[in-house]
């Protein structure tokens, strides 16, 4: 048995969620045009490294971000990794990794991405 995987490294716009929405998920339609049995989103799709204002600018709790995957998997009936978000929490914004199937939907919230310099 072999899987298809598709890999989606993408020019994002640096700090605007909303247009990141909106060209992820144009691009993720597109790549189903290859048929993939997963698809693997780049890490911070949603803000771009827009660091600093995170606590602007970061999801509320994932809920924009696991919407748009969750369904787009169902729909498309399509396995996603997606990378990892900006998720606005309390006080503090943290990066979290999110994956996502079409059978079974999960929102891996113990996971921290850890970025090492």
């Amino acid at each position: 048995m072999s899987v298809k995987i598709t890999c989606l490294q993408l020019d994002i716009a640096f700090g605007n969620p909303t247009k990141n929405r909106k060209y992820i998920e144009q691009k993720m339609t597109e790549a189903l045009k290859e048929n993939p049995d997963i698809l693997v989103l780049p890490e911070l799709w949603d803000t771009a490294y827009d660091l600093t204002r995170l606590d602007e600018i970061a999801d509320d709790e994932g809920q924009q971000a696991k919407q748009l995957i969750s369904q787009f998997a169902k729909t498309n009936e399509v396995n996603i990794v997606a990378g990892s978000i900006a998720k606005k929490q309390s006080k503090a914004s943290r990066i979290r990794c999110i994956f996502l199937t079409e059978k079974v939907v999960k929102y891996q919230n113990t996971v921290n991405c850890t970025y090492l310099n």
